[in-house]
């Protein structure tokens, strides 16, 4: 597949940026620069519907990100707000891609002008990352496979951030506290941390499933203390 030259993404990051100063009024080349790059999500959307296995559509979607990188750069740089189809649709991507660092960065600015998602989705965009980003690290969590990309603590804890003064469902918010939790629990120096994320979670969802890590927890925090020299 070939990838966009230099010079195109430059020309994209400008059309983008243009198309977001524009007050809603395009002239005809912000139009036809935003058909196109539309157009070229269309293609792209009918070969993912060819692609029946969900790691084969994410490598697709790492392998053809690239040609939107102009496009989302420029979108970002005019912190418009302006509602764009190929912006939220490829956010969705990085998310699926596992690209999460890229993703949180364009969820930041998506849910700071509350940009709708596409028509497919019947999720807030702030439910879809939760779920998608934490779903996914569950899923390796149980499996015990190593070497599985998953978001990071740091990038957890910017979900976490972003989506603090969002309205989402409950379970979703628990199952974020507990990915987090379950993250800091390797490490014996936030343990304390970890516990607390573990309890905020099934404070909300009794049914969250940690209340054997939350009783591990709580004896090596007690350990600790107790073995903490006292002044």
């Amino acid at each position: 597949m070939e990838h966009l030259t230099p010079a195109q993404q430059h020309w994209q990051k400008v059309m983008a940026s243009r198309r977001g100063e524009s007050n809603g009024e395009m002239s005809r080349a912000d139009m036809t620069a935003y058909e196109n790059i539309l157009h070229r999500l269309r293609a792209d959307q009918s070969q993912l519907s060819n692609i029946q296995g969900n790691d084969r559509k994410a490598a697709y979607k790492r392998e053809i990100l690239p040609n939107y990188q102009g496009w989302i750069e420029g979108v970002l740089e005019s912190q418009s707000g302006v509602a764009d189809e190929v912006f939220t649709r490829t956010l969705v991507w990085y998310i699926d891609a596992g690209l999460y660092a890229d993703a949180l960065k364009m969820a930041e600015y998506a849910i700071q002008f509350n940009l709708p998602l596409p028509d497919n989705y019947n999720r807030t965009l702030a439910t879809v990352l939760v779920d998608e980003i934490c779903d996914w690290s569950l899923a390796v969590k149980a499996s015990g496979k190593e070497g599985e990309v998953t978001a990071s603590l740091d990038e957890l804890l910017v979900l976490e951030r972003i989506t603090e003064k969002s309205d989402i469902p409950d379970g979703a918010r628990a199952k974020l506290y507990k990915v987090i939790g379950l993250t800091l629990k390797g490490d014996e120096n936030q343990q304390a941390l970890a516990l607390e994320y573990l309890q905020k979670a099934i404070l909300i969802d009794k049914d969250i499933g940690v209340k054997k890590e939350i009783e591990q927890l709580l004896r090596a925090v007690r350990k600790q203390d107790d073995e903490t020299p006292k002044k």
